[in-house]
This record gives structure tokens, sequence and C-alpha cells, in this order.
């Protein structure tokens, strides 16, 4: 269980580093290429200047924004497949209550157990179980 641990844990930060910070440090770096060398690079004046920064200031939040809300996306599809699994368990032990109780009336019905010992066996497997 301690390596099924291990194993997720660098799992999901090898899958943030990719998701979040990677994508996001790529995407800024495109981002930034055109005002500094391309269509979108400002005048000399301080007014040109300061709506270069505006610009980049946005476009860079939208996308660590955009990078950030796909990485929180991942984080929930592991987290329902977490609980997909709890209720796979709970469904498993509600099916096999069902069969033992089953079994237990059939054994009533044909008079092989009273219900006294039936009882008695119920709490000693769920003392066992719990």
């Amino acid at each position: 269980m301690r390596a099924v641990h291990h194993y997720n844990w660098w799992f999901g930060m090898i899958q943030d580093l990719l998701l979040k910070y990677l994508g996001s440090t790529v995407v800024v770096i495109l981002i930034i290429e055109p005002f500094f060398s391309g269509a979108l690079r400002p005048d000399s004046s301080t007014l040109g200047r300061a709506e270069m920064l505006s610009n980049l200031r946005y476009h860079t939040s939208v996308t660590i924004s955009l990078f950030q809300s796909l990485g929180n996306l991942s984080i929930s599809s592991r987290r329902l497949n977490r609980l997909s699994g709890y209720a796979g368990r709970i469904w498993l032990h509600l099916e096999s209550l069902v069969l033992v109780m089953n079994l237990l009336t059939k054994l009533i019905g044909i008079g092989i157990m009273s219900v006294k010992q039936i009882t008695l066996t119920l709490i000693v497997l769920m003392y066992e179980v719990g």
C-alpha cells in the first residue's frame, strides 16, 4: 500500500509539473515573444510601453489561469477515480451481505440453524470484520 501511495504521489507531482507549470511557462514564452520582437512591439513612448505591459499581464494571467484549471481538472479526475474505487468496495460488501443473508435464511428454512444461532453467528462475523 505504501508503494501505491508513493507512485500515486509521484504521478501527481509529475502531472502537476507538466500540466500547470511547464505548459504555462512555454505558453508565456510564446506570448512574450511577439511583444518584444514581433508586430506587437510597442513604440518608445511611455504610453506604448504601459499598454504593452497591460496586454502582456492580461494574456499571461489568462494563460496561467487556464493551465491552473487544467491541472485542477486532472486532480478532480483522480479524485473521482478514487471515489469510484470506494463505491465499488461498498457495493461488493453489500452484495456479500445479501448473499450471507440469503444463505442464512435458507439455513433457517431447512432447519439446520436456529434464529438464535444465526444471530450469534452474525454478531461474531460483525465483530471480526469491524
